[in-house]
């Protein structure tokens, strides 16, 4: 019979593997949405300087 300390061993390294599994695509999914919100904001921000700079220039 395993020394029980063995099993804990074993049990939480499964575990850890098991976690970064998961955690992995959980944290590329995160990034992808930040990425997408920066682009979008990013997008937003360059719009309203657009628009500023059509204002700005526009014939008296």
């Amino acid at each position: 019979m395993p020394h029980a300390g063995n099993v804990e061993v074993a049990f939480a390294l499964a575990i850890q593997i098991l976690l970064a599994q998961i955690g992995m695509p959980a944290l590329e999914h995160d990034l992808e949405k930040a990425q997408l919100i920066f682009f979008a904001q990013l997008r937003h921000t360059m719009s309203i300087l657009q628009l500023q700079l059509r204002l700005d220039n526009r014939p008296n």
